[in-house]
């Protein structure tokens, strides 16, 4: 009885250390923004990463990340119908326009009114740090984020 008291025990140590993480995850093994689907209604759903020092910054940092791709970058992985190229090609576009984007992806900026988490794939301990990852599946709205970049497209 003294026996299973304590293996009990132990396991419920052991386990509430590893709550709300899927384990431990080298950091290069943090994957690019992938799509998943083109909603056809003007959405596009992604999977991206994020990293934080908790398990909320990590979602966060995920979120703005899928929207800085979808913005810079494109979208290149995944399924085939919903790869796109960045909604803002031009090379020097984030560095002629800092403040504006610096305030836009500041945490709670308005870069929150094109992304939506659906799900949190999954959360991760970094390997040798306090940081934490998350793959997280968000909806993105990209006819409105197009839109409403028009203007910093063409520069007027």
């Amino acid at each position: 009885m003294k026996w299973t008291t304590i293996l009990s025990l132990w396991l419920g140590i052991a386990c509430a250390a590893c709550a709300g993480t899927n384990g431990t995850l080298n950091s290069t093994a943090i994957g690019e923004t992938e799509c998943l689907d083109d909603l056809l209604d003007g959405h596009i759903r992604l999977r991206a990463w994020g990293n934080g020092l908790n398990q909320l910054d990590a979602t966060q940092m995920a979120q703005k990340s899928a929207v800085r791709d979808v913005l810079f970058k494109g979208v290149t992985t995944g399924k085939s119908n919903c790869q796109l190229p960045p909604v803002l090609p031009a090379p020097n576009v984030r560095e002629k326009n800092a403040d504006f984007f610096e305030a836009f992806f500041r945490d709670g900026g308005d870069y929150k009114k094109y992304v939506q988490v659906e799900k949190v794939a999954g959360l991760y301990r970094i390997a040798g740090s306090k940081q934490f990852a998350a793959k997280v599946q968000v909806r993105v709205a990209l006819s409105t984020l197009r839109k409403d970049m028009q203007t910093l497209k063409t520069g007027k």
